[in-house]
């Protein structure tokens, strides 16, 4: 049995359900762009960040890596230059995709950029990304080995981007929180019925398990956040931005 191709207009459906969901994390993204994304924008890696633009400073405040040059992320840096990554400041006044090749680099790219292509054989490269309302702050993706036709590939993920830029901002929120307070997977899956209103009963027909199982786990996240009950939990654990 043959699957069907993905479209664009599949994938926005996708992405508008994703987009209406109350939670959204670092696994489903993952998944999203190893497969979906990928099957509409053939690719061999991305990573995408989140970071903060002043003057001539970019710093990436976080990113998430889906099968990338594991030696290209343990040469990145957290913090560059428009001086050292010219191409950033291109995108940036642009705000349009663009497909990277090694001779593009030699006409508006850096030697180190080049380099750095050439290095960990990253071209051809899809770029592109959203900055927000103020400006200071943006979203950054970058496509490694993007094999689509160039004008395809800018045109679809110039659709897709505003639902990517919502989506990762999202999951790199719910990151943060459970890193926060060091909560389980079972735990984290407690917390998003919590934020549902659902009840202890509910909770645990959803989860398959008993009442005083749920009972103890929602004890255990309480003494974790240091919280007296669960509508202090979840204003604690909605803080974390």
């Amino acid at each position: 049995m043959t699957s069907s191709k993905m479209t664009r207009e599949k994938l926005l459906h996708i992405l508008t359900d994703l987009v209406s969901q109350p939670e959204f994390h670092i696994t489903q993204l993952e998944a999203l762009m190893r497969q979906e994304v990928r099957d509409l924008i053939p690719y061999a890696g991305v990573v995408m960040g989140y970071g903060t633009i002043q003057h001539n400073q970019v710093t990436m405040n976080d990113f998430v890596a889906v099968d990338y040059n594991l030696a290209m992320l343990a040469e990145m840096s957290m913090n560059t230059s428009f001086d050292e990554r010219p191409v950033m400041k291109v995108w940036l006044e642009r705000q349009q995709p663009m497909m990277i090749t090694p001779n593009v680099l030699r006409e508006i790219g850096s030697a180190y950029e080049l380099e750095e292509m050439l290095k960990f054989e990253l071209h051809p490269m899809l770029i592109h990304g959203q900055r927000d309302l103020s400006g200071s702050m943006s979203s950054y993706f970058s496509f490694s080995r993007c094999t689509a036709l160039p004008e395809q590939a800018c045109c679809d993920i110039g659709v897709l981007m505003p639902f990517l830029h919502v989506l990762l901002t999202r999951a790199m929120v719910s990151r943060r929180r459970y890193f926060r307070y060091d909560l389980s997977a079972k735990e984290q899956k407690i917390m998003a019925y919590l934020g549902k209103g659902y009840s202890n009963k509910e909770i645990a027909d959803f989860l398959a398990c008993s009442h005083y199982t749920i009972k103890n786990q929602v004890a255990t996240i309480l003494k974790k956040m240091n919280a007296s009950n669960r509508t202090e939990a979840m204003y604690l654990f909605n803080q974390v931005h």
